[in-house]
């Protein structure tokens, strides 16, 4: 049932291309800020001089330092623009979540959205849900900050501090199912219900996960393999290393549609192996209640 699972998930996740490019294009307008920071800081020290070039060739952190001691303000500069960007990418990442889900229930229960209206639903679901996953994520991040203290113990202590967080994070994206699914408001009680349900379950959804992250690692690791291959001595190299990154952070939007697409396929196979009488109630939430708020 396993690999059915991902294998079904991954079909539908090859099919939301006007999804993956959404996040991608979201994911470079965040980048922009830090890169034009930073080439403009460069630009206005070093004008003319050739040390780009000589760069390309040999990285001289002595250039890097003196830049850094005639404008001591660059740094604190740059990383308040870099930590402001990652914490409203957070909270643009939270907002798209409910976007995501709502419209892979809509695929796999069939009653996908006309493409011409896209956006509208897609952002619709992600208004609608906003704040209830915002409580989600709060929740996860408590408890993900409290499994913390196992490591103060010591030894193999850590791997307690993993196993549990794993456990949140997979709560967490079956808590954000069931209350798009179901058009819940019960934050709270849905989220620990949820997590009764991951340990009942945890074989089969630990393993749905595994896969996912094995893809994941692949991906990352074929995307080391070729960028430390190529050594930035030239424009057309620079160049491909950047599509090379773009691509990795486009397929990385893909992972995260299909660890969503592998839950919810997981979430209603359950109920259906549960009872028949639940797998018909879930899927009249999954055809009746994910309309676009």
């Amino acid at each position: 049932m396993i690999f059915s699972i991902f294998a079904r998930a991954l079909k539908i996740t090859m099919q939301q291309k006007k999804m993956m490019s959404l996040l991608w294009a979201i994911s470079l307008i965040f980048a922009l800020p830090g890169f034009w920071t930073v080439h403009r800081s460069l630009r206005s020290f070093f004008g003319g001089r050739q040390v780009a070039s000589e760069w390309l060739h040999q990285f001289n952190i002595s250039y890097l330092l003196e830049m850094i001691n005639d404008f001591p303000t660059i740094v604190p500069t740059t990383n308040a623009l870099f930590l402001g960007s990652a914490l409203l990418f957070l909270v643009v990442t939270i907002f798209l979540t409910g976007g995501i889900i709502g419209m892979l229930i809509q695929n796999v229960s069939g009653n996908s959205t006309n493409q011409e209206i896209f956006l509208s639903s897609f952002f619709g679901f992600s208004g609608k849900f906003f704040f209830r996953i915002s409580r989600v994520f709060l929740w996860t991040l408590l408890l993900s900050l409290v499994s913390f203290t196992f490591m103060m113990i010591g030894g193999y202590a850590a791997l307690i501090t993993a196993a549990l967080i794993a456990l949140w994070i997979m709560t967490s994206d079956i808590t954000k199912i069931r209350l798009v699914s179901e058009n819940s408001g019960r934050v709270t009680k849905t989220y620990f219900s949820s997590f009764v349900w991951v340990i009942k379950n945890v074989p089969s959804v630990a393993s749905v996960y595994l896969l996912n992250f094995i893809l994941l690692v692949m991906a990352f690791a074929l995307y080391k393999l070729v960028d430390n291959a190529l050594i930035a001595n030239g424009m057309l190299k620079i160049f491909l290393m950047v599509i090379i990154h773009q691509i990795f952070v486009f397929f990385r939007g893909a992972i995260r549609i299909q660890m969503f697409s592998s839950a919810v396929f997981l979430w209603n196979a359950k109920l259906k192996a549960a009872a028949p009488e639940a797998s018909n109630s879930s899927e009249n939430l999954f055809n009746e209640q994910t309309q676009p708020a």
